[in-house]
């Protein structure tokens, strides 16, 4: 028995309408197994229709909720290799690239020789590690179709790859070259190794590569690149560099003095271990804007005219409205420690109130079936973003009737939270969500306990202040324990990302890394330098690029542009003993 009408052609476009195209009833199965019984072929068609239908109306996790069944329970039954497509498909769109990809892979590795649909599902995968942020697996998955079916195609897998390898450090790709062998793609990924020999200062094995790649069919483009690599003059193709701005207040106040110092240890960090593998030079440019608005305006413009694709800073709020209103061109702003965003295109900060935590919470919220969830919170913008970003999160994470979220906020400086926390009580909350400071913290972590919200069974959910460092110290262990946190990094240990940062100020700085302030300076130019490494040599080209990244992973966390905000992955940890554990979860 045949899977019909369930397997169609590939759609492509992420978050677009799915075509479910002509029937294809050859479709093959998973993997090779037993002969399924009748019983088993009718169950899976009936499944991976379901599949399909949720796919279409936009139900991901449906759709991969079935497909998964599918795929465990029903693999070896013919016709059900379309399942791998349907799951790749809902994982891209529900934010899973990786998955994603892993599926599509599985889904060309299974379709016979000939199948067009093999080259779409190929270029799905590397697109879907490209926002993973896997260059190196994007490159190898479009190396499972054969170079000449991929140049068949209106957008080769080369010119996919072009993208990829730009993405690519450099001592990275020139392994991956030995691994690709012979053919446009290997040649894609040697010279793209050989300019970033060339600018590194290895011209001589950057020539030696270039000229071993003359003597192939390069495009005339691919060819300008190589001869003018041969011949030493790279920067006339290539461009003679990037100019990146810096806006730091280092002859402000003692205090933002210090603050400037330490950001421009951070950016200087990036500059000498991350620059090392941009393929073209890029050059930092630092302005001092002592602090005032008025200096920041006369700064940016010179920054402007020495040709900045994007500018590090200003640090404080009102520097950073003036440079954004100042701007002439598309100049993208990140600022390291701006606490407000104007809300201009192109002005970014990594220390701003993000919806990161909030959705975290409201995921977990929803995940638990809780239907009456109170807010407490200081009015502080900061805080009242964290309450409205949970509250428009938990309404949209579920349909189901009867579910309410109510707030009660009190006066920045409140040491007592009666009033508030038994309106909670009197509410009937399952849940309180207390996007607090440290110093909030420490005052109503035990009047949770003191009003019984813990007796009453209400579970109390924190942003990342309720495990920092300072507050396990200083709050009583049974005020704490029980308490799910969202936080985007590992309140108990460090990421291997920012381990690696680390290492690197030490080594660059030549002293021991004592504030984490630095960090935003690293984060803040490690995201330009990226932006410039996917071929962003303009201002707009820069805006462009940052917007495009997703899951990058940085020293103060995994991070992601997104509607114009950076945004952080959140993990949930429970408090338990004084200490911060990953909180078991479905989807962990």
């Amino acid at each position: 028995m045949t899977l019909l009408g369930v397997a169609g052609c590939l759609p492509v476009q992420q978050g677009g309408a799915v075509d479910p195209g002509p029937a294809v009833p050859t479709d093959p199965a998973i993997e090779r197994g037993a002969a399924p019984s009748a019983g088993a072929e009718a169950t899976a068609a009936r499944l991976l229709g379901e599949a399909r239908a949720a796919l279409e109306r936009g139900d991901d996790a449906q759709a991969r909720a079935l497909a998964t069944r599918i795929v465990d329970e029903f693999a070896s039954v013919p016709g059900t290799a379309q399942a791998l497509w349907i799951r790749a498909q809902a994982e891209r769109r529900a934010g899973a690239p990786a998955d994603a990809a892993a599926d599509a892979r599985r889904f060309v590795a299974v379709l016979p020789e000939g199948d067009e649909r093999r080259l779409t599902a190929a270029r799905f995968a590397a697109e879907a590690f490209l926002d993973a942020s896997e260059p190196t697996a994007a490159v190898r998955a479009l190396l499972d179709l054969a170079a000449a079916e991929a140049q068949a195609s209106g957008r080769t897998g080369v010119d996919l790859a072009r993208t990829a390898v730009r993405r690519i450090p450099t001592d990275t790709l020139l392994v991956l070259a030995e691994q690709v062998g012979p053919g446009p793609m290997g040649d894609l990924v040697e010279l793209e190794a050989a300019v970033g020999l060339y600018f590194r200062d290895e011209v001589a094995r950057a020539a030696q590569i270039a000229r071993a790649l003359l003597q192939e069919s390069l495009t005339a483009e691919d060819r300008r690149i190589a001869e003018s690599i041969v011949s030493g003059n790279a920067e006339a193709v290539l461009g003679d560099g990037v100019a990146v701005g810096a806006l730091l207040p280092s002859t402000g106040s003692p205090v933002m003095r210090e603050y400037a110092s330490a950001i421009e240890e951070g950016v200087r960090v990036a500059f000498e271990t991350r620059a090392r593998d941009t393929r073209r030079p890029v050059r930092l440019e630092i302005r001092d804007d002592g602090g005032d608005p008025a200096r920041t305006e006369r700064s940016l413009r010179e920054l402007e005219a020495a040709g900045a694709v994007g500018v590090i800073g200003p640090l404080l709020d009102d520097q950073l409205v003036a440079a954004a209103r100042t701007r002439a061109s598309e100049l993208a702003l990140i600022s390291p420690t701006a606490e407000r965003v104007p809300g201009d295109q192109g002005v970014y900060s990594l220390g701003a109130t993000e919806p990161g935590a909030a959705r975290a919470l409201a995921d977990y919220a929803v995940e638990q079936g809780f239907r009456r969830v109170a807010v407490v919170y200081p009015r502080t913008p900061a805080a009242t973003a964290d309450a409205q970003s949970f509250a428009q999160a938990y309404r949209e994470g579920s349909a189901a009737p009867g579910r309410e979220v109510r707030e009660f906020t009190y006066e920045p400086g409140t040491t007592f939270f009666r009033e508030q926390l038994m309106g909670v009580a009197d509410f009937g909350a399952e849940a309180v969500v207390l996007p607090v400071p440290e110093s909030d913290v420490e005052l109503i972590a035990p009047q949770v306990s003191f009003f019984s919200l813990d007796s009453l069974g209400v579970r109390v959910l924190g942003t990342g202040s309720w495990a920092s460092p300072d507050v396990l110290d200083r709050v009583d262990v049974r005020h704490l324990d029980g308490v799910v946190v969202a936080s985007p990094r590992d309140p108990d240990g460090e990421s291997a990302e920012h381990r690696r940062f680390v290492e690197r100020y030490e080594s660059v700085v030549r002293k021991t890394l004592r504030s984490p302030i630095p960090a935003y300076g690293y984060d803040a130019a490690s995201l330009i330098l990226e932006a410039i490494d996917r071929g962003a040599r303009t201002p707009a080209d820069l805006e462009a690029q940052l917007e495009g990244i997703r899951d990058f992973p940085g020293a103060t966390g995994v991070i992601s542009i997104e509607g114009g905000q950076i945004v952080r992955r959140h993990q949930l940890y429970l408090l338990e003993d004084g200490r911060p554990r990953l909180l078991d979860r479905p989807n962990n």
